[in-house]
């Protein structure tokens, strides 16, 4: 992810760490029988944030979140106990996202309105300045006669 989208998704909530899963991640890819290098590259993500997470020495963004478990649903046997734990964690995780885009649209449009507001009075005062500086130009025009 570059810096900008990191720095994006930070902003609007979105990098917030949140996976709270019954149980770790490690328990999961060994059930699935995966490497943490395996499981990193069906997810895309590096294996040093699988290896930090599994040591609890790093926190996971609720996307990178939903990309692992969707890649443990994937490498794990259709409808057994892991699939649907990762299945279920997975739409939690997605869920969890799709909110925080809601709320930060919401945000977004109330700062468009608040800009539309002052850009309309911002218009309103140009044309006033502009009013006035024509009255002031014909007071100075009949003070020269």
């Amino acid at each position: 992810m570059g810096a900008e989208k990191k720095d994006h998704a930070k902003v609007h909530g979105l990098e917030r760490p949140i996976i709270r899963a019954r149980r770790s991640l490690s328990e999961i890819r060994e059930d699935v029988g995966v490497s943490q290098a395996q499981l990193a590259a069906a997810a895309g993500v590096p294996k040093s944030a699988i290896a930090n997470v599994e040591a609890d020495r790093q926190k996971v963004s609720a996307r990178d979140g939903a990309e692992i478990y969707m890649a443990i649903a994937q490498i794990a046997t259709p409808q057994s106990p892991v699939y649907l734990e990762a299945t279920e964690e997975a739409a939690k995780l997605i869920a969890f996202q799709e909110e925080n885009c809601r709320i930060a649209r919401i945000g977004i449009k109330r700062q468009r309105e608040s800009l539309e507001k002052k850009a309309t009075e911002i218009s309103r005062t140009e044309a006033d300045l502009e009013s006035k500086k024509a009255r002031l130009d014909e007071l100075c025009r009949r003070s020269k006669k």
